[in-house]
């Protein structure tokens, strides 16, 4: 099945998170984001929602073919995707249960 999507989302894991204090914009994280067959690095705006320690093993939806982008120095090579809570503020989103990772979005 293909997606609908002009972007490839795979699941992956966060492996490790940290809070990104060189960022200029507030509450940012700093992701490994384990794919299965590659380790991707994010950076996302998950502060106001999530604390680093409780995102690390858990699964979360990545756009991964969008580019790189350098922000403070670090590189962030997939786009971790969310959904807004009441406030505007991101909120992960992934699968309900385990899944394969790597694992394609249809």
């Amino acid at each position: 099945m293909s997606s609908p999507l002009d972007t490839t989302v795979r699941v992956g894991e966060i492996r490790a998170a940290e809070r990104f204090e060189e960022a200029r914009k507030p509450e940012l994280f700093k992701l490994e984001i384990d794919l299965g067959d590659e380790t991707r690095h994010s950076a996302a705006q998950l502060g106001y929602n999530h604390d680093p320690e409780d995102v690390v093993g858990r699964q979360v939806l990545c756009a991964v073919d969008l580019g790189t982008v350098n922000i403070a120095g670090f590189e962030s090579d997939a786009l971790t995707l969310g959904v807004p809570d009441d406030d505007g503020h991101p909120m992960l989103v992934g699968p309900d249960e385990a899944v394969p990772l790597g694992g394609e979005l249809y």
